[in-house]
């Protein structure tokens, strides 16, 4: 449950209304990538995009009689999204097969030692070739235009990005599947997973008539996903969501309403999302 931060407990909440004269929305889009395998498991891409939106459609407040904000949404007579996207699924053969020639190398009197220690150090070597990263990295640049409306129109800020815009996204992926299973008799194969995803300060809601605009500020989320298969037929799985368990923030932003305590950035919401565990049991036929 939110905890709020402020002394007007309306910001933020209020009634929701739909908005019958909305306009269709139009997306023309056009990108260019550059994409390189460097292996049958490993590729790297870089892309340009750039996005012309025609009547977005946006959520904003309006004061309503005493500190009472209505939502609804409307269209926004224009806006851009510029940006840059990198993505990569690459693994860790490259350390494995250094670890491996370092084994090779290495020489005991010992026959017995030699091979203790190839033994060891040949299971670092089977982990990292099973160990790989993957993930994407999106920096985007977003503007609203309001064409001839310019001088018309009630919003509190007139220069700001697209609603929902973040600045950038982040997410990376640690991977560890093993190739080999760890029986000899049965497919005994392990999958483990941690997700990390961030998403930069982002316009939730327009205000109007300097009713605040709403932000919603990173939050950073790992998530750990795992699957045990010990037959060819049955397997257990494991998902835990939000691991770190931050705290969520929302911030109001551009004038500050009257009512207000605080300037802008200041953050007015502040609550635990939680987390979440989800255990499963598959058999196969």
């Amino acid at each position: 449950e939110k905890s709020y931060l402020v002394k007007d407990e309306h910001i933020g909440s209020g009634q929701y209304q739909g908005n019958p004269e909305l306009e269709k929305a139009d997306i023309y889009h056009v990108d260019t990538r550059l994409e390189a395998y460097l292996a049958e498991e490993e590729n790297i891409s870089f892309g340009l995009f750039y996005k012309y939106f025609v009547n977005p459609i946006e959520i904003i407040g309006q004061p309503m009689a005493g500190s009472t904000l209505n939502y609804t949404w409307d269209n926004t007579p224009y806006a851009h999204n510029v940006g840059a996207e990198l993505e990569w699924k690459l693994t860790f053969s490259l350390v494995s097969d250094l670890i491996r020639k370092g084994i090779l190398s290495v020489r005991f009197k010992s026959i017995e030692r030699q091979n203790t220690f190839r033994k060891v150090f040949g299971s670092l070597s089977g982990f990292f070739r099973d160990l790989y990263t993957a993930g994407n990295v999106a920096i985007i640049w977003s503007q609203v235009d309001y064409g001839d409306l310019d001088d018309d129109i009630t919003n509190t800020s007139t220069t700001r990005a697209l609603v929902g815009q973040s600045p950038y996204v982040i997410n990376i992926s640690l991977g560890y599947e093993n190739s080999v299973s760890w029986s000899q008799h049965r497919p005994v194969k392990t999958k483990i997973y941690l997700n990390y995803n961030v998403c930069g300060r982002r316009l939730l809601s327009i205000g109007t008539y300097e009713v605040p605009d709403i932000f919603e500020e990173p939050f950073h989320q790992l998530d750990l996903v795992a699957k045990q298969q010990f037959t060819e037929t049955f397997s257990i799985g494991l998902k835990v969501k939000n691991l770190l368990d931050l705290s969520a923030r929302e911030s109001i932003g551009g004038t500050v309403w009257s009512n207000i305590q605080g300037e802008p950035g200041t953050v007015i919401y502040e609550y635990q999302k939680g987390r979440s565990i989800e255990l499963s049991a598959t058999l196969s036929y």
